[in-house]
């Protein structure tokens, strides 16, 4: 199917989704605003420069369709998939407010849905989740909240049929409010569907936030997850990421380093295999002086599986004293097995300090020589190596609730990588 022909197809699926929309509605309009700019851009494609080393042939968008208006989730046993005391839970794209438990005097939730008044900045990704929104969520944190639980954020699958789910969620924090989101992809069975999420944060001034993401290994299906940071005057950022399930899998994060004295450290990790495909874009802009970034991300791959890590560090004219760090490091275990790793940097201003480094290879075999000799079997060594790999990052995740989710699986998928191509 062309582009035209998914542009078509989108087309039909907006106008089911309007049958019960007021005319004079606002966001019935921004979504008529956002579907003339799909029309008018198209999907992307191989010229777009964040665009060239991914493909979207993974998704068949010829195939898919709306979620059911009702969710028939009385079957699913809750305990099986929340973990923690809070939670928002979204099922095949629905929030389900039954279900999700945020009982902290402070946090408001509302499940309306917003107005979109500004539609004209919005990518295409962006413009197709305000087109077919499914659910959507304001959280507000009130000023001087230290929340120590984190709050989990669920997208659960249940359905076997090719749905697209677009859900929005927008976070604002009060000043000085400190909070941690979990953010978790999973599925009841594997699937063929597309979930579209656009996550927008606005952070006040001293406020901190950590938001983690991760895809559990059961769950098979297409995801885009767009994360929007705005910082203000001494706030604080902290994002790590887990990628092991997933056909498709792109997380892209954009961050406004807008005020003084302001902060992003990222750590992420990504085990692919067989033909898997995950993709990490970070679009971060220093904008004023003193702040700080400092992003890591790990890969390791085997099968015929494809990586793109793709870091953008803008720092603007008048951001001096800014420092800015970037290192990728991939492990290919396969040979066909690929990755494209873009770490750049422009630079506008004098007085910075900022550095950017890529390394691809394979398992040291001096080094595994050596722990064989000392009595290990060649698989337990390259388990060792690559644990050790992966535990960079994990020393980097602040949330200890985060760093055992990360400790649990990451064992059980290096070792399904080893097994299924060293064994």
């Amino acid at each position: 199917m062309d582009n035209k022909q998914i542009i078509s197809h989108i087309k039909e699926l907006f106008k089911t989704t309007c049958v019960d929309i007021p005319a004079d509605d606002e966001l019935l309009q921004s979504r008529k605003n956002s579907l003339q700019q799909l029309i008018a851009n198209g999907l992307p494609s191989k010229r777009d420069e964040s665009w060239r080393f991914t493909h979207l042939d993974s998704i068949h968008f010829e195939n898919l369709r709306l979620p059911l208006s009702e969710i028939d989730y009385d079957p699913i046993n809750k305990p099986q998939f929340v973990k923690y005391k809070q939670s928002l839970i979204f099922i095949d794209g629905h929030y389900i407010e039954e279900l999700s438990t945020i009982s902290t005097p402070g946090i408001t939730v509302n499940s309306q849905f917003p107005s979109v008044k500004n539609t004209q900045n919005q990518n295409v990704f962006q413009s197709l989740n305000t087109v077919l929104l499914t659910s959507s969520v304001h959280i507000q944190i009130a000023s001087d909240l230290i929340l120590e639980d984190p709050i989990e954020i669920i997208y659960f699958s249940t359905t076997s049929e090719a749905q697209i789910q677009c859900v929005r969620i927008d976070i604002e924090l009060g000043n000085n409010s400190t909070v941690t989101f979990i953010e978790k992809y999973s599925a009841q069975e594997k699937t063929v569907s597309f979930s579209n999420a656009l996550i927008n944060l606005k952070l006040g001034s001293q406020a901190r936030v950590k938001y983690y993401q991760y895809t559990d290994e059961n769950f098979g299906d297409n995801v885009l997850s767009q994360i929007k940071v705005q910082t203000a005057e001494n706030s604080a950022v902290e994002y790590g990421a887990l990628i092991v399930g997933g056909d498709f899998v792109r997380f892209e994060i954009e961050v406004e380093l807008s005020s003084p004295h302001c902060s992003l450290k990222a750590a992420i990790l990504n085990i692919s295999d067989d033909q898997q495909y995950h993709d990490i874009h970070f679009n971060i802009d220093h904008q004023l002086h003193s702040c700080e970034s400092d992003v890591i991300v790990r890969n390791i791959l085997g099968g015929r599986s494809k990586a793109v890590t793709d870091i953008k560090t803008r720092v603007c004219c008048g951001a001096g004293k800014t420092k800015a760090e970037q290192m990728i490091n991939s492990m290919l275990l396969s040979n066909a097995a690929t990755v494209n790793a873009m770490p750049r940097l422009e630079i506008y201003t004098d007085d910075v300090l900022c550095t950017h480094g890529v390394t691809v290879g394979d398992l040291d075999e001096t080094v595994l020589f050596y722990l064989q000799s000392r009595g290990l079997s060649k698989e337990k060594a390259r388990s060792i190596l690559l644990e050790a790999f992966a535990t960079v990052v994990l020393d980097k995740i602040s949330c200890g609730v985060m760093k055992e989710v990360m400790g649990n699986m990451c064992p059980h998928s290096i070792a399904t990588i080893l097994g299924e191509y060293h064994g």
